[in-house]
C-alpha cells in the first residue's frame, strides 16, 4: 500500500510540475502576443540597372561623285610680235618733253579666223600731236623710222628690240623705281631738215591687243 501511495504522490508531483511548465509557457506566449511588433525598416539601396551598349557602327558616308570635267589644254599665248605702245622710261630727255608713245603695229586680231595675224608694220609717233610715219623698216630686231613733217618738225628713231631688260631710275622727287625696257635706240628731232635735239632712250611697253 505504501509503495502505491508513493507512486501516486510522484505521479501527482510530476503532473503538477508539468502543468506549471505549461502555464508558464502559456503566460509567456500571451505576454509576447500582445507586445507591439518591432519592425526595423532599412532603406533599400537602388538597384543599378545593367545597360547594354551595342558596338557603335560609324555613320555611312554617301560617296560623293564629282562630275568629271574634261580639262581643256592651255591656250598658247598669242604672238603679237613687236606690237605695242612704247614709252620712255624715267625722265624724258630735253627736247622730247612732250613725248607720249611710239606706237608700232606688226600684228592684229583677225575676227574672221579668230587668231592673231601678221600685218605690214605701221604706227605713229604720238607727241602733243600725232606724227604719222613716212618710213618704217623692221628687219629682224632692228627698227628705223621717219615721221612726216608738221609745221617743219619731224622725228627719226633708230634702234632695236631687246629681251626684257631691267632699268632702275630715280624720279624728280628722289623716289627709286624699276621698269623693264623692250626697245632702245637713238631718237632725234628735226626742224626743216636740221637736227635740233638728240637722245638715247630706253622704252617700256604697253602691249597691244
Amino acid at each position: 500500500m505504501q509503495i502505491q501511495k508513493f507512486i501516486l504522490c510522484v505521479a501527482v508531483a510530476l503532473t503538477a510540475f508539468g502543468a506549471s511548465l505549461g502555464l508558464l509557457e502559456i503566460g509567456n506566449y500571451i505576454r509576447t502576443a500582445f507586445e507591439p511588433l518591432k519592425v526595423e525598416i532599412k532603406p533599400l539601396e537602388p538597384i543599378q540597372p545593367t545597360y547594354y551598349f551595342p558596338p557603335q557602327i560609324p555613320d555611312f558616308q554617301q560617296p560623293v561623285f564629282a562630275p568629271q570635267e574634261e580639262s581643256e589644254p592651255e591656250a598658247e599665248p598669242e604672238d603679237w610680235g613687236e606690237t605695242g605702245d612704247y614709252y620712255i622710261i624715267g625722265d624724258k630727255p630735253k627736247g622730247f618733253e612732250d613725248f607720249e608713245f611710239l606706237i608700232v603695229n606688226t600684228h592684229k586680231w583677225d575676227d574672221k579666223n579668230d587668231k592673231v595675224v601678221a600685218v605690214k608694220p605701221n604706227g605713229e609717233l604720238r607727241m602733243e600731236k600725232e606724227f604719222n610715219f613716212s618710213r618704217l623698216n623692221i628687219t629682224g630686231k632692228r627698227i628705223s623710222l621717219d615721221t612726216r613733217e608738221r609745221k617743219g618738225i619731224s622725228y627719226r628713231f633708230d634702234g632695236r628690240f631687246i629681251k626684257a631688260q631691267e632699268v632702275k631710275y630715280e624720279s624728280e622727287d628722289g623716289e627709286e623705281y624699276t621698269d623693264e625696257a623692250f626697245l632702245k635706240g637713238r631718237l632725234t628731232k628735226w626742224r626743216n631738215g636740221i637736227k635740233i635735239a638728240e637722245a638715247k632712250v630706253k622704252l617700256g611697253i604697253y602691249h597691244g591687243c
